[in-house]
């Protein structure tokens, strides 16, 4: 069943034609003035530390949340500082033998880092959800195969949901939202028959139980996979 995750992990995955991905996730937990502050330095060591340590699992990318927040979001020199991190972390983990990552950067608190090898598509964000606050978005990918496993692909959802007296985040608009995603992954297997499965990703603020009681009031196909991101906790 799926879930958000506060920390950093590893997901892995392979469907039943041997094609394996695995992702990495990480809530960074850094306000957008941290990227360009005094301290800098000491935040870049520590982040190319973890993200060298989940590289090192030979993971396809590595998506962020909490990259910076809703009042606070990076600068285009602050964007640059956190791809330098990424890339200096792609190059220690032997990452960077097919070229340099792929970047993507959402209009919000999170962004993503992929192989160069990847095939990778960004999707449009999920957004205008029904009961759910209209700046609550969601961002989604889908990651292909090479044509020796069939051309198939996998969705992937990755978001930062605010929780805050500021910006509230009640257990009904929660399943509302959980419902929302669940949703538009089924619909999007349902329209794109290469794709063997869904995965959600990041900190949605969504407890096991809102998880739970969402997926049981959204009929789901059987032959779709979801999947539990992520699996295996690294720090």
């Amino acid at each position: 069943m799926s879930h958000d995750w506060r920390g950093s992990g590893v997901t892995k995955h392979t469907s039943e034609n041997g094609w394996r991905v695995s992702l990495a996730f990480s809530n960074i937990g850094l306000a957008g003035k941290a990227f360009s502050g005094k301290r800098w330095n000491e935040h870049k060591k520590v982040l190319v530390q973890l993200f060298t340590e989940l590289l090192k699992n030979e993971v396809k990318g590595v998506l962020l949340n909490e990259v910076g927040n809703m009042d606070d979001l990076l600068t285009p020199e602050s964007r640059n500082r956190l791809e330098s991190a990424l890339g200096e972390a792609f190059e220690k983990a032997g990452a960077i033998k097919h070229g340099p990552p792929q970047f993507f950067w959402s209009k919000g608190e999170t962004m993503a880092a992929f192989r160069h090898e990847v095939k990778v598509r960004n999707l449009e964000p999920l957004t205008r959800m029904d009961r759910v606050k209209s700046w609550r978005v969601v961002e989604r990918f889908v990651l292909e195969s090479g044509k020796e496993y069939g051309s198939i692909s996998i969705l992937i959802y990755n978001n930062h949901q605010p929780k805050s007296d500021k910006r509230p985040f009640k257990p009904a608009s929660q399943i509302d939202f959980c419902k929302a995603v669940i949703r538009d992954a089924i619909q999007y297997c349902d329209e794109n028959e290469q794709c063997a499965g869904y995965g959600f990703g990041g900190d949605a603020n969504c407890g096991i139980g809102i998880w739970s009681m969402a997926f049981q009031e959204t009929p789901e196909p059987v032959s779709y996979t979801h999947l539990t991101l992520p699996t295996k906790r690294i720090v």
